[in-house]
């Protein structure tokens, strides 16, 4: 009996035994687990903190840093990006001398194009295609303040549309043009100081202009004629003709301010004589509230120019000719010679017409003496002992008449314009 309970006790200590080595075995081998996991946490935080040490700003900070480099450079964006195009100085330059730029922005969403200018003044951006109705966004931006995307002014274009005038420095810009559809359009600028002037064709020629409101065009005549200027400003301006010193040598006009009525009765327009190959400045004022003041001038030739004297009133008159004649600012009055042959009358006349600013036509009238103690003297005709011609106000035709009981001789004519003001006339001679 007593050996049946010794052979129970050993089984029970034995499988208490077995029992004790398997927990040992769980212990240790969790333990083995968790010392892992402890390790590669431990490795982990060593790993990160060595990569503090080397890096405080981390990788992220570096990123952040060298977008932070490429906001703030001053430069348009580069060439390679596939949404945005700069364009070279020399397009600027190109459109500021007149010509007009496609830009597709079928290829490129966004185009910079890169203007210098060399004094202040007035900037205007123009559409001139007329086929899409896509708007284009056209944006000044100062260079040097570029990353901020400084905005000086923007405009929103539709086909054929010109933008306000834009005040620009002696600086260099970007002009950012955006399109809302992928078209092509037409763009060009212009830039004048204070004064866009047209001369002929439509061919912009730009002026100055002081802080006192006065504008000055510099113009040298390239025929001889009658120079016609007309104010295209929707306020009245005062336009004088000045010599090369800018000293008036006409008196000024005033031209209203542009409208249809107004030019219809041309109270808009006025003109002077010129002379060929001669250098004038035309001035210009207006009231302080005229920022620019825009004017279109065309040329008519009047070619004939008499002599300076009556001694060298070379230019002869023939009959049943039109002669378009220039009395201009500048040069002595023209003086012409005819002769009568005949016992017929003589009709001169004269045609300021349509001619505005002539100021006042004055007509004398000389012979050449052939007989007595003053042959070969050129003396005034006379009636009734008062010097015979006429004073007319321009815009009038007068007509000179010689009776046919006259002396057949050589006879002088000195046509000038007085109060100070210059212009052209139609001279026929029959």
């Amino acid at each position: 009996m007593f050996k049946k309970y010794q052979r129970i006790i050993a089984m029970v200590l034995a499988l208490a035994l077995l029992a004790g080595i398997s927990l040992q075995n769980s212990l240790i081998t969790n333990a083995t687990s968790l010392t892992t996991s402890g390790n590669a946490s431990a490795n982990a935080t060593d790993t990160a903190s060595d990569n503090a040490s080397a890096d405080p700003s981390g990788n992220a900070g570096a990123n952040a840093s060298a977008n932070a480099t490429t906001e703030t450079t001053t430069e348009a964006p580069s060439e390679p990006q596939s949404d945005t195009k700069t364009m070279s100085e020399g397009i600027g330059y190109a459109m500021l001398d007149g010509i007009d730029y496609d830009f597709d922005f079928s290829k490129y969403k966004t185009y910079y194009v890169p203007f210098k200018f060399e004094k202040t003044g007035y900037m205007t951006v123009k559409r001139v295609d007329a086929s899409s109705d896509a708007i284009v966004s056209a944006t000044l931006l100062l260079a040097n303040d570029y990353a901020n995307q400084t905005v000086s002014t923007d405009a929103t274009l539709k086909a054929e549309e010109s933008s306000d005038q834009i005040a620009v420095q002696a600086d260099s810009y970007f002009l950012k043009l955006e399109s809302d559809k992928p078209v092509t359009v037409t763009i060009g600028a212009y830039l004048a100081s204070g004064l866009f002037f047209y001369n002929g064709s439509n061919k912009l020629e730009l002026g100055t202009h002081t802080a006192s409101q006065a504008f000055y065009y510099e113009y040298k005549a390239t025929g001889t004629g009658y120079f016609t200027i007309e104010n295209m400003t929707k306020s009245k301006v005062s336009v004088a003709l000045c010599n090369q010193d800018k000293a008036a040598v006409t008196k000024a006009v005033t031209l209203s301010a542009y409208s249809k009525t107004n030019h219809k009765k041309k109270k808009t327009i006025a003109g002077f004589g010129l002379i060929k190959g001669e250098s004038y400045v035309i001035k210009v004022t207006a009231a302080k509230t005229v920022k620019s003041v825009t004017l279109k001038g065309a040329l008519a030739s009047y070619p004939t120019v008499g002599g300076v004297n009556l001694g060298e009133a070379s230019f002869a008159l023939t009959k049943k000719k039109t002669y378009k004649a220039t009395s201009a600012a500048l040069a002595s009055p023209g003086f012409y010679r005819f002769k009568k042959s005949s016992k017929k009358k003589i009709y001169v006349t004269f045609n300021t017409k349509g001619l505005k600013n002539q100021g006042t036509l004055d007509v004398r009238l000389y012979y050449l003496e052939t007989k007595g103690t003053k042959k070969g003297e050129i003396l005034p005709v006379k009636i009734k002992g008062k010097h015979f011609g006429f004073t007319q106000k321009a815009g009038y035709k007068k007509v000179m008449k010689l009776p046919a009981n006259w002396p057949n001789r050589t006879y002088y004519l000195k046509v000038s314009n007085s109060n100070k003001s210059t212009g052209c006339y139609t001279i026929q001679y029959k």
